[in-house]
């Protein structure tokens, strides 16, 4: 990262506050950032961990949540 300037750029997808289906629990949202994590370590590109992230969830409701930030993050 070389700068973050507030109110520049994209902003993330307007998520909704209520849950139709199984709610993201808390241990998988920590284990998605986890993952995260170690894959933007090893140098793997912020779109492309975010796509082996949302294959790789059990969760419909997460891979949607993470399908729709990738997307802006391409679009970006």
């Amino acid at each position: 990262v070389r700068s973050i300037e507030e109110g520049a750029g994209w902003r993330l997808p307007h998520i909704t506050n209520f849950a139709i289906g199984r709610p993201v629990k808390r241990q998988e949202v920590i284990v998605m950032a986890k993952n995260l994590s170690a894959m933007l370590s090893a140098g793997l590109a912020l779109s492309r961990a975010l796509g082996v992230i949302e294959r790789q969830s059990g969760n419909p409701r997460l891979r949607t949540i993470i399908a729709d930030i990738e997307e802006a993050v391409r679009a970006y």
